[in-house]
């Protein structure tokens, strides 16, 4: 189809087509002699790649990150979700502060670049575990009384080493 757009005067000029499809650009030019000449071309425009794969992350305060990762080809990293210049390193995010950082990521197929895509990293506080409420001593035979904890943060336990036989560990909230 023919492009639905003029341009006259003295160039560059750009037209932007969001819709893919094959254009023909018809260019004539005239001179200061008024001769003309007209050249035409195809223009052809590509459907945009979707954006690449991501997951997100969650670290506890201070854990040491790994670099961020998106499935994709040719993948920029941006702080900001328009603008900006895009790197081809991926960004370690920071775990020094409570809270929620957004990265953006896209990825560049056929030379054409994706929309980006949020991938977002919680930072959240560690766990927290209290003095065990006694350190007993026991004669055998006597009966162990509770031992509690208190946490902040916990879902549950870990397996529990160290414990004599018979003795079993166990996590309420």
């Amino acid at each position: 189809s023919q492009l639905p757009t003029t341009a006259n005067g003295t160039g560059p000029h750009t037209i932007t087509y969001a819709t893919p499809g094959n254009y023909t650009a018809i260019l004539t030019g005239t001179d200061i002699n008024g001769c003309t000449k007209t050249v035409s071309l195809i223009i052809t425009v590509t459907t945009a790649p979707s954006p690449p794969i991501v997951s997100n992350s969650t670290y506890c305060l201070n854990q040491t990150a790994s670099a961020l990762s998106a499935t994709g080809s040719n993948l920029l990293w941006y702080s900001t979700s328009v603008g900006g210049t895009g790197n081809s390193t991926s960004p370690i995010p920071s775990t020094s502060t409570i809270g929620i950082t957004t990265y953006y990521v896209s990825q560049t197929v056929s030379g054409c670049e994706s929309a980006r895509i949020p991938i977002t990293v919680t930072v959240i506080a560690e766990n927290t575990v209290s003095l065990a409420s006694s350190n007993p001593t026991l004669c055998p035979g006597t009966t162990l009384t509770n031992i509690t904890f208190t946490t902040t943060g916990a879902t549950g336990i870990g397996i529990p080493t160290g414990l004599p036989a018979g003795v079993n560990a166990t996590f309420s909230s």
